[in-house]
């Protein structure tokens, strides 16, 4: 007998960077037996054009894709298992399904994906799933407002940093995403900026805090302890693991970035004299 079940979950409206497909990609293959050996299909949509991709590696090597890709379909799948996630656009919806022989490893796929999700989730998120109602009136709300206070949404959520957490570092008040930094201007750190001493331990960090500072165990990724004293051999998922575990720090506000080796990188993920992060948690004004 061959039993096959079917989950599906919705998702948030999202964006990700190359260098954060990369740890999702990472995160959905580290379900399958086999990680180097699933199947993918990855496709992206822009204004003029539809891109296909085999792998990661043939995303990373493309020059020409927007800093955040925000209209994609993503499928990986081994043997009898499949992960097949959408995302969204202003009005449609996320979404991630799953297929397994087992409900549980369903369950532990939908949830990879969407806790990964939650943590990227776009300004206008709230009223994509809101009632029809409250979209239409939304935007009239909006303009009327914006135009009272003569500011855009951008200089409305960025501009403070005490509108910034710890553990969401491009998250405001009102849930919009901040721009990147520009490399060739003055930075400094947001409230919250991940900084690491290694390039593992960045990788290992990052899904540890998606996870609320537990162990996640992160595809391409072996820790030794002689590279993580703290860690232990054989933590399980789910052990708690602050970030100096990984070799890393929090920062705060204000902090400036001195050095940034454009030569030594690994998606959008830089070294710098703080150590390796995203620029994406950088801002240019103090």
């Amino acid at each position: 007998m061959k039993r096959e079940v079917e989950r599906e979950k919705e998702l948030p409206a999202f964006s990700l960077t190359v260098g954060e497909l990369e740890l999702l990609w990472s995160r959905i293959t580290a379900l399958f037996d086999d990680p180097g050996d699933a199947h993918a299909w990855f496709t992206i949509r822009l204004p003029s054009e539809r891109l296909e991709f085999a792998n990661i590696e043939e995303l990373k090597q493309y020059a020409h894709l927007p800093a955040r890709i925000t209209n994609f379909t993503l499928s990986l799948s081994q043997g009898g298992r499949s992960v097949t996630l959408r995302s969204g656009r202003l009005l449609t919806k996320a979404e991630v399904s799953a297929s397994s022989e087992t409900e549980a490893w369903c369950a532990g796929a939908i949830d990879t994906v969407f806790s990964f999700t939650q943590s990227h989730k776009l300004w206008y998120n709230w009223f994509v799933s809101a009632p029809i109602g409250w979209v239409l009136l939304l935007p009239i709300v909006v303009a009327a407002i914006l135009c009272l206070l003569c500011v855009t949404p951008a200089e409305a959520s960025c501009d403070s940093p005490t509108w910034l957490d710890q553990y969401h570092s491009l998250r405001s008040r009102f849930g919009d995403e901040c721009p990147e930094a520009d490399m060739t201007k003055p930075m400094f750190t947001r409230v919250g900026t991940l900084a690491c001493e290694t390039l593992n331990g960045y990788q290992l960090a990052y899904n540890a805090r998606a996870r609320s500072w537990t162990y996640s165990p992160t595809a391409g990724v072996r820790p030794s302890s002689a590279d993580f004293p703290k860690l232990k051999i054989g933590t399980r998922p789910g052990t708690p693991t602050p970030p100096d575990y990984f070799g890393c720090t929090i920062h705060e506000d204000g902090v400036p970035i001195s050095t940034v080796d454009k030569r030594t990188r690994s998606g959008s993920i830089y070294h710098t004299n703080l150590g390796w992060l995203s620029p994406a948690d950088l801002r240019n004004s103090r």
